[in-house]
């Protein structure tokens, strides 16, 4: 009952808190935190100025309740409450001395985990992470680990290096077309019935 109260008297902002609450929101103008500013300015008019709650939702484009959230954190915790926080996601499935081990293993090479090839591959680190960690990714998810853990992306050419050009561009112009199946003119069907 008292919480309603202190809402019909009004949310007032004493001179230092407004001029605090200008000097926070510049700065967030500057770092182009949008929300955060959104938020300040919220504060402001209905802290300073004659705003109600539902017309200071109304031009912020919100519900009276989040308007209600914002002040009510903005009591709590004062103007930091009222940073956008990033959303915490989903736990971690590989632990900082497993990401260690993984990465020990990488530098090692394909060859020491048992592999037959030269090359690492997003599908063969994720079949390594299974087979020692017990733990399943996809290979986007795994292209991931490796960026944070220092690896660069390689994608492999599309010509062959050890061929010759002449030989590819012979390839190209004579071999491919006739591979490929194209439609003779006696072949081209009418979609009519009467033919």
């Amino acid at each position: 009952m008292e919480h309603r109260e202190h809402w019909r008297r009004g949310f007032r902002l004493s001179r230092g808190q407004a001029l605090a609450i200008r000097n926070t929101r510049r700065a967030a103008l500057r770092r182009k935190e949008e929300l955060f500013s959104k938020r300040l300015r919220a504060l402001l008019l209905l802290g300073e100025e004659t705003f109600t709650q539902a017309e200071v939702a109304q031009i912020f484009e919100v519900t009276p309740n989040c308007v209600t959230r914002w002040v009510m954190s903005f009591q709590q915790g004062g103007v930091e409450a009222l940073r956008a926080r990033k959303a915490p996601g989903a736990p971690r499935r590989l632990m900082e001395p497993q990401l260690q081990r993984l990465e020990k293993l990488i530098r090692a090479g394909p060859e020491a985990c048992g592999l037959d090839t030269g090359v690492w591959t997003a599908p063969k680190v994720a079949q390594v992470i299974w087979d020692r960690f017990r733990v399943q990714y996809s290979a986007s998810q795994v292209r991931r680990i490796l960026i944070t853990l220092g690896f660069s992306l390689q994608y492999p050419k599309r010509i062959l290096s050890e061929a010759q050009l002449a030989d590819q561009r012979k390839w190209l112009n004579v071999e491919y077309p006739a591979i490929k199946k194209k439609p003779t003119k006696k072949e081209v069907s009418s979609s009519s019935r009467t033919r």
